[in-house]
């Protein structure tokens, strides 16, 4: 007859190694300290029974990791509709990779798109010749940064009438 697997909470500070294979322990330690996260280890273990074998299954589970959610803004995030140019600041941790991207051609970069830790990313702002505002979010490491651009002034002309306005009869 089998016996039912057992699960089993360990915490970081018990020896790892009377339960798990010398090898297997280092393993964990380094993820543990490599995550600077608290690991929740979860072993399960099978007692002997089935025949004269006993098994034994190991998974490690890590919290979700907020390390790399990034802090993005952008100086200025509004633009005149004559265009210019504007920062993206990237607050992450230093081991946390981030790129850069635009959904519209009339937000440019002016520098690299990628990077590694702490950074940030230049961009230019076309001139907007329509009498509409536009709007447009950038998406850096997963974050969204709304950039808005004034509208254009709207311009009229005022003409001489043509000279060959009649008198509004028709002719015969």
């Amino acid at each position: 007859m089998c016996v039912p697997l057992e699960k089993k909470m360990i915490p970081r500070s018990s020896r790892l190694d009377r339960i798990l294979p010398a090898a297997l322990a280092k393993l964990v330690h380094a993820l543990a300290v490599i995550s600077r996260a608290p690991l929740l280890f979860v072993v399960a273990l099978a007692a002997i029974g089935c025949g004269s074998s006993a098994s034994t299954s190991t998974s490690v589970t890590a919290p979700a990791s907020t390390r790399c959610e990034a802090n993005v803004s952008s100086t200025p995030s509004n633009h005149a509709a004559s265009g210019g140019t504007g920062t993206l600041n990237i607050n992450v941790a230093r081991e946390c990779s981030w790129v850069a991207a635009s959904p519209v051609s009339w937000i440019a970069f002016t520098s690299s798109t990628e990077g590694q830790g702490p950074g940030s990313v230049s961009y230019r702002v076309a001139e907007n010749d329509v009498p509409v505002g536009r709007q447009a979010s950038v998406t850096v490491a997963d974050r969204q940064v709304s950039l808005t651009q004034q509208a254009a002034p709207c311009t009229f002309e005022v003409g001489s009438p043509p000279a060959n306005v009649g008198s509004g009869r028709a002719e015969q």
